[in-house]
């Protein structure tokens, strides 16, 4: 699948994940970092963004996400 295709399906699937959990809502931007053992046993990262993103799309949503786990961590 060619990463055009690969970044298209992960935009339905997240699509369709957000539906499911809060249906009318609308993905705007994501950022979907995944870790996978591929079919040789190593451990790969797969990131995915929508087609059109910009680099500052997915670097803001990482920074915030990043925000947020920090402050989580402080109050454990």
């Amino acid at each position: 699948m060619s990463p055009d295709g690969m970044q298209e399906t992960a935009l339905d699937a997240v699509a369709s994940l957000i539906a499911t959990v809060d249906p009318g809502a609308m993905v705007q931007r994501f950022v979907l970092l995944a870790e996978v053992v591929d079919a040789d046993g190593e451990r790969v990262m797969w990131a995915f963004e929508p087609p059109d993103a910009k680099p500052w799309d997915a670097l803001g949503l990482i920074e915030w996400a990043r925000q947020i786990e920090q402050a989580a961590a402080v109050t454990e």
